[in-house]
Formats: C-alpha cells, structure tokens, sequence
C-alpha cells in the first residue's frame, strides 16, 4: 500500500464524534456526514479532502524530483501520459505530447534551449482528481542571449495515485477557472 493510502486510511480510523450525540464534533464541511464507525457512513468530502491533499503531495514530489535529475519520475506518471499545450496561447509548436518518451523527448530540448534554466512552483491548489500548480520560470536563450520570465499554470489530472495528464496554461486564471476553482 502506498504512503500517501495509509494517511487517508487512518483519517477514517481515528475517533470522531458523533452528531447524534455532540452536535458538529467530527464533521468535515457542512454536507459531511458523521464519521463515527458507529453508523459505518463516511464523509464523501473528507475521502475527496484526503485524495486531494494526497494528489497535492505527488505533484510536489514530481517537481523536486524533476529539479533534482531534469526528468520527470517514471514512477508517478501513465505511460499514457499527456502533456498538452494547446491552452498556453501562441505555443508555436506541437500542442500535444502522448506518453511518457515523447513527454521526456520535449522536456529534454525544451531545458536544452536554455541557459540557467529555473523552474519554481509557487503555488498548489488542489481540485479533485486534479491539482493546479501554479508556476514561474526563467532562463537565458541559448539562440538569442535574452533572458526570458514568465508566470503560467499547470493543471495536473491524476488517478490512482499517478499523473495521467497535464494542461498548460499561459494565463492563470484560466487555469483556476477550468478547475472551478474561480468564476
């Protein structure tokens, strides 16, 4: 069982109160439904709280891991993975990259194009089955010597622990907004 499983287990594990009894001790949102294994319901919110936060973690992970070895970590992505682009406005190449070699080949001429190439994430939202990190990066381009900034967001979709997809969005807000995270 994975690490981040065993959390969300034992969140469903610990004692919680009752609404029969004690009022809103042992809710989670105002649609929650008692926790206590008394009544054997659980909290659809509280397993999408915990699956988020969980999916939240992987992401992150993926990032420093990325930092660290300038690959992507074969172990939390599909094989099927989808890296799309057709969200970050002017993009004038590719707009989608399908599975884990052609996501790799892109990202490698991607860091090639640059000169002290940065990448920082500086900010995570979770969504469901879906995280958006919000991003800035920064380099020097090899081919014209300009040093380049630019804020974006990526919308990461997971199942099962591995991410299976990721939207690139060259404006944030559309990003938030794509999630129902912002009207």
């Amino acid at each position: 069982m994975r690490e981040g499983k065993v959390a969300y287990v034992r969140f469903f594990s610990e004692p919680a109160g009752c609404p029969q009894s004690c009022g809103t001790d042992g809710l989670v949102g105002s649609d929650a439904k008692c926790l206590s294994a008394s009544h054997g319901e659980q909290s659809i919110r509280g397993i999408l709280v915990a699956m988020s936060q969980e999916n939240v973690e992987i992401v992150r992970r993926g990032y420093e891991g990325f930092a660290a070895t300038g690959v992507m970590n074969p172990d939390i992505i599909e094989p099927g993975f989808v890296w799309d682009m057709s969200n970050f406005h002017g993009w004038p190449e590719q707009q989608r990259y399908e599975g884990a070699e052609e996501v790799r080949g892109f990202l490698s001429e991607w860091m090639d194009a640059w000169d002290d190439w940065e990448l920082k994430a500086d900010a995570f939202h979770e969504a469901g089955d879906r995280v958006v990190a919000m991003m800035s990066q920064r380099g020097r381009s090899k081919a014209a010597g300009m040093l380049v900034e630019m804020s974006f967001a990526q919308v990461w979709t997971l199942r099962d622990g591995k991410q299976i997809r990721m939207d690139m969005y060259s404006d944030r807000d559309e990003a938030l907004k794509a999630t129902g995270l912002q009207k």
